[in-house]
């Protein structure tokens, strides 16, 4: 009768799940993996989760394409409950108290969660994520930091064991011992580094002011002397006294081989002449969301290998591309070709997320662009589909119509902002219309 009653309530659990288009709509307070085993995981983009309190024991385990997960009642994530969500970016809910052991182990993307109210972190929970680079918490340990190798600030009040950090750049720790290879900025309240590399900054940043996937008009004080922009057409990193965390190059036509390989901490590029990328440029730049390049005609052999959070990158005018040229670019959901026209051996292995390639001049197509990746199905835009008719290509591939989809979370839901401008100026134009009406019954008056 247990039996049973497990599956009445495993069949009211899927019935408070519903899928629109991208987005897995959630009623429950509480998930498993049983509910969500009718899910096709490949086309999740978002969850949104109003009432959701408890995720359990590997319920979104390898849901790969997951960006952005709406819970703000959420209090646990159960062990590996969100581990391998390769692409997940942020997690909004202000409530989460137990982060269990693997819970988010592998979300390599993850950059937005909150931990202020996080009583009990168990072992390994924040293991491989590697763009996790802004931590603010009420206890914090060396064990749960060091799944994060990519940390650039760090905030929190109460007491904790003794931490060394390799890269950090901000600490605010009024209650630890501490230690720092780099020289480090420090809050007013905060210990000193055993190093004695420090300043001291009178307003210590939120995590807001330094999380930043692009440049703008606005100028983050924090952040700013990180980015490295220069209007030469030759740089050289390995002279520079401070983490990059944003590259803006206005002259440059080239980028050399391995420049910015390992440059874990960028999250932007931006080079409006760029015409050639070299190899391992910027191979392993793990936290980097956008490339920006509209120039950019030629990507030599793993560029951008390892680019586990790349999202956004301009490959309009790309013509030619090396192999493995984007492997292991996990983020990705959709790249737009407009004169490529040979995809060659290996070019998207382990882009777990890739959907849709728009290549309307593609002529020519290797038979292991994927190789090891047999589940993956992926959409192909081109002008003449009939060219690949005869040509044995494995089954990860379709040729058709282009796929839309909803808003693809890059930093913010840009199409949002968009709406809400929308909806001001009809505003505005209602209230005008009312006006100029009121004005004209007076005039016939």
């Amino acid at each position: 009768s247990s039996s049973i009653t497990d599956l009445i309530q495993d069949l009211q659990d899927q019935s408070h799940v519903k899928v629109v288009q991208n987005t897995l709509l959630i009623t429950n307070i509480k998930v498993n993996r049983l509910s969500l085993q009718f899910v096709d995981k490949q086309q999740i983009l978002n969850v949104v989760a109003p009432f959701l309190e408890v995720i359990h024991q590997k319920a979104f385990d390898e849901f790969r394409t997951i960006r952005y997960l709406y819970a703000p009642n959420l209090k646990i994530i159960g062990e590996e409950g969100l581990a391998r969500c390769n692409s997940l970016l942020k997690i909004v809910g202000s409530n989460i108290k137990v982060i269990g052991r693997s819970a988010l182990s592998c979300c390599f993307s993850l950059s937005f969660i909150d931990l202020k109210r996080v009583k009990i972190f168990e072992c390994e929970c924040f293991e491989y994520c590697d763009s996790l680079q802004c931590l603010e918490s009420s206890c914090i340990s060396q064990e749960i930091i060091s799944g994060c190798p990519n940390l650039f600030m760090i905030n929190c009040e109460k007491q904790v064991k003794g931490l060394d950090f390799d890269k950090m750049m901000y600490a605010r720790l009024p209650n630890c011992e501490f230690d720092s290879k780099l020289k480090i900025y420090v809050s007013e309240d905060s210990q000193r580094p055993k190093s004695n590399k420090y300043n001291v900054v009178k307003e210590f940043p939120q995590i807001k002011d330094l999380q930043q996937f692009h440049q703008q008009n606005k100028k983050f004080i924090f952040n700013d002397e990180f980015i490295l922009k220069s209007i030469l057409v030759d740089v050289d990193p390995s002279k520079l006294n401070f983490n990059i965390r944003g590259v803006v190059l206005t002259k440059a036509h080239t980028i050399q081989k391995g420049l910015f390989k390992d440059q874990a901490q960028i999250l932007f590029c931006q080079c409006p002449k760029l015409e050639v990328v070299g190899e391992y440029a910027f191979c392993n730049c793990q936290s980097m969301r956008t490339f920006r390049a509209s120039s950019l005609q030629k990507i030599e052999r793993h560029t951008f290998h390892g680019c586990e959070s790349l999202s956004d990158i301009s490959v309009e005018n790309v013509i030619s591309c090396g192999e493995l040229c984007f492997h292991n670019c996990k983020s990705l959901v959709q790249l737009e070709f407009l004169k490529l026209q040979e995809i060659k051996s290996k070019f998207f292995t382990g882009c777990v997320s890739l959907k849709q390639i728009i290549c309307p001049n593609l002529k020519q197509i290797s038979n292991d662009v994927l190789t090891g990746y047999n589940d993956l199905k992926i959409n192909i835009c081109v002008n003449n589909s009939h060219l690949f008719t005869n040509q044995v290509i494995k089954t990860n591939f379709t040729f058709g119509k282009r796929l839309k989809f909803q808003e693809i979370l890059i930093d913010q839901y840009y199409e949002r902002i968009t709406l809400q401008k929308h909806i001001i100026t009809i505003k505005n134009l209602v209230f005008y219309n009312n006006k100029l009406n009121i004005v004209l019954k007076e005039i016939k008056k």
